[in-house]
């Protein structure tokens, strides 16, 4: 299957490709994942998806695009909702800021296919930066070392509520990029892109948030906590396949509104359990 902006996020792509979202969506809940890629369950559109999906469809030059499709963005009378002049706040501060805009000046929404471990990948990168875009921060930026010698660099952008660190059940406090597992979704690109240029490029999240004052932040992804995502992704993809597959029975989190709706009780449990 030849993967076009029109195509990108259908059914049949996403039968066909693994992407950076499935492999999240796996982490979190297999269960959920699963009967999202079935057609069984469909996520509600949330108004924070939709900010920043503004945001980036500003940087990608697709705005008009995005506000045919998300009518729901406007009021009756057609002015911008309340969330969304935030979406535009939120642009003005990160066109402000010179590191910001350069960093976003390279190719836009590019689509990648390769093989991950044996198995098909999709991702479609906010922004790849060139050798010339890199040496140009690099000059004007001399801090930014890793970029001395870079092929090029991979930007996403993240709109976020804050920067605050958040608990996880079994990992304890993680930073927001770990959280979301955003250095999962860098990684996978990162070796999509490899395959095509030869190199491991430097990898940033830029993300501004929706404080009053919005924050921004540029950050470096760590490569060592790049590769030890895919040394679990190898670990743990044989059976992502499988579930994907139907050849093995996800296991459900018992936490996510799809295991809440389909909670069968079979015991009663202890109140001291209850913590």
């Amino acid at each position: 299957m030849i993967l076009t902006a029109e195509n990108y996020y259908s059914q049949e792509a996403n039968r066909a490709y693994f992407s950076a979202s499935q492999i999240k969506a796996l982490m979190d809940c297999e269960s959920r994942a699963a009967a999202e890629l079935n057609g069984d369950y469909e996520r509600e559109p949330s108004t924070a998806l939709l900010v920043g999906g503004y945001v980036d469809a500003y940087f990608s030059g697709e705005l008009g695009e995005y506000a045919a499709c998300h009518p729901e963005i406007l009021t009756r009378k057609g002015e911008l909702r309340a969330d969304f002049l935030k979406a535009e706040e939120i642009i003005a501060r990160i066109e402000r800021d010179d590191l910001a805009k350069r960093m976003l000046s390279g190719e836009k929404q590019r689509i990648l296919t390769g093989m991950i471990f044996g198995v098909p990948f999709k991702a479609k990168m906010d922004c790849l930066l060139s050798q010339q875009n890199v040496a140009s921060i690099y000059e004007r930026y001399p801090d930014m070392t890793e970029l001395m010698y870079a092929g090029g660099a991979i930007v996403d952008l993240k709109i976020m509520k804050d920067f605050e660190p958040k608990y996880r059940d079994g990992a304890g406090r993680l930073n927001f990029i770990e959280y979301w597992r955003y250095d999962v979704q860098m990684a996978i690109y990162q070796e999509l892109m490899r395959q095509q240029c030869d190199e491991r490029l430097p990898c940033y999240i830029l993300a501004a948030t929706k404080e009053k004052n919005p924050n921004i932040g540029l950050f470096q992804v760590p490569q060592a906590l790049m590769d030890a995502d895919m040394e679990i992704l190898s670990e743990r993809l044989p059976h992502f396949s499988a579930v994907k597959e139907g050849k093995e029975s996800p296991c459900e989190c018992g936490l996510c509104d799809w295991c809440r709706q389909s909670k069968v009780l079979t015991c009663a449990t202890w109140l001291e359990e209850w913590a």
